[in-house]
Parts: structure tokens; sequence; C-alpha cells
């Protein structure tokens, strides 16, 4: 069991007019089991950085394990610790690294956050869309078992108001 974490300094303040890009490449070692057990995420998160806990508000990709039919990928969004997930599949993080892409738009009465895998949109979320501050971060959080389990973010890019048009 374990806990790694990093969150950088920036601070981002997402309500009102705000549109966000967040460009990662991510991969982890393994999927989780009943044998090792873990959580990892990567995104825009506001996790304790005293406990180490998965995010209780933002928007990330989420990797879980809870009993052995139930193991994957998510795409979370997550405000004041209520989530909205979405499970995602149709790709290979364990062999290769995946292009993670999440867009964030808020028009000021419309909040959207969507991800792309690869260049294709796997899930749309309008509910429990975060606001606030929130830090770029991932991190793994291991539970059970003795054998290393990792996670890896290859770059982080983000775009502050980007535009509709640009290329995922």
């Amino acid at each position: 069991t374990g806990k790694s974490y990093c969150a950088s300094d920036d601070v981002w303040y997402l309500a009102g007019n705000v549109f966000l890009r967040l460009d990662m490449r991510i991969r982890v070692s393994a999927l989780p089991d009943s044998t090792d057990n873990f959580v990892a995420w990567w995104g825009l998160t506001d996790v304790d950085t005293t406990t180490f806990n998965e995010p209780g508000n933002g928007a990330y990709v989420y990797v879980y394990h809870t009993d052995v039919n139930n193991t994957g990928f998510q795409f979370r969004t997550s405000a004041s610790s209520v989530h909205t997930s979405t499970a995602i599949s149709g790709f290979d993080a364990v062999t290769d690294f995946v292009k993670a892409t999440i867009l964030f738009k808020d028009t000021g009465t419309t909040k959207t956050a969507k991800l792309y895998i690869n260049g294709s949109l796997l899930a749309t979320h309008t509910t429990n869309i975060p606001t606030g501050n929130l830090n770029l971060s991932y991190g793994i959080r291991k539970t059970a078992g003795t054998t290393t389990r990792r996670a890896w973010i290859e770059y982080i890019d983000v775009y502050w108001n980007y535009q509709d048009n640009i290329l995922i």
C-alpha cells in the first residue's frame, strides 16, 4: 500500500465564461485487481495533500477497482464530493500511452466537460462540473497488495480560452 501525488502550484479558477483545454498522455502499469488494488487519477483536482485521498472536486480520468467485475477507466466530474462518472473503454492505456483531452466550457449559464481519448469523444458531462480553484494533478493510491503499480504522465498542456475549432 502507499500513496504518491503531484500537483502544480498554478491554480486554475473555473467559473463563468471559461474555456479550458487540458491535453495529457497517460498510462498505467496494470489495471487494479482484488490482489493489487489501487486508484489513480490525472486532471484538474483539489486533492487533499494531507491525506492524499482521491479528488473530491475536479474533472479527471480515473482508474478504479471495486470488485472483480468492476475495474477500468472512468471520466469523472466532481463538485462538493458528488461525482458524475462515465465508464470509458476502447483503448489500451496499459500497453501504450494514450492522449487524453479534457475540455471545460462554462458560458456563465451552461457548463460542460468533455473527454476525448486519442481524438475520439468518449464522454460529455453537464452535471457536477467543478467551479473554483483547482490544480493540475495526478496521483496513485494503492490500498492492497505488494506488487508495484505505476501511473505515468508524459506531458500536460493547458490551453486557456481555447477556440472550439482547435483540433483535438
